[in-house]
């Protein structure tokens, strides 16, 4: 928790610090929507299985070359099959990204970013009945912080198709996600 803070304060002195040279044209701003597939891994797919969800998001131009981007979801994980309990995740992402594009003529680009994910986690149990009574229901959410890096491809001007590999504190994941922008 505590070095949590410490990024978190550091994160936000640099964010005041390059405000001012981020000359964003907010008269430009876009809005989007996405589907996501989300695939988890390591301990965390364990747990859950594949993930879907949706995105609404809004885009700001800084330059030709970079495009800000803010967004919002939510992402429901299907259960996984493991004997006497039956595990539920949610994610609801708040995420600002930066999305680079290299080369203005490829259809190619890169995106990263930073954000929190509110976890939310629910395990019943549904085997035989427990006279020690330590097995029961339980739920939790937490706020993580969250890294993303990936990158994307402009299939026409309003649709691009983009993979994401996202670290959720214990919850990594990658993500293939539809952008429609309106």
């Amino acid at each position: 928790m505590r070095r949590l803070l410490v990024l978190s304060i550091l994160s936000l002195l640099v964010m005041m610090s390059v405000a001012p040279a981020m000359a964003l044209d907010f008269d430009a701003k876009t809005f989007y929507g996405m589907g996501t597939l989300v695939l988890p891994m390591g301990d965390f797919s364990d747990h859950a299985g594949t993930g879907f969800g949706g995105c609404i998001g809004v885009t700001v131009p800084h330059t030709d070359e970079i495009i800000m981007r803010g967004e919002i979801g939510y992402i429901m994980f299907g259960d996984q099959d493991l004997p006497h309990f039956d595990f539920s995740y949610s994610f609801m992402p708040f995420m600002v990204l930066a999305e680079y594009h290299r080369d203005l003529s490829s259809p190619m680009y890169f995106l990263g970013g930073a954000g929190l994910t509110r976890v939310a986690f629910d395990a019943d149990y549904t085997g035989p009945e427990d006279p020690t009574g330590l097995l029961g229901d339980t739920d939790d959410s937490s706020m993580e912080l969250t890294l993303c890096g990936g990158a994307g491809y402009q299939v026409n001007e309003q649709f691009s198709v983009e993979g994401r590999f996202n670290m959720v504190s214990d919850a990594n994941n990658i993500s293939i996600v539809g952008v429609y922008n309106f």
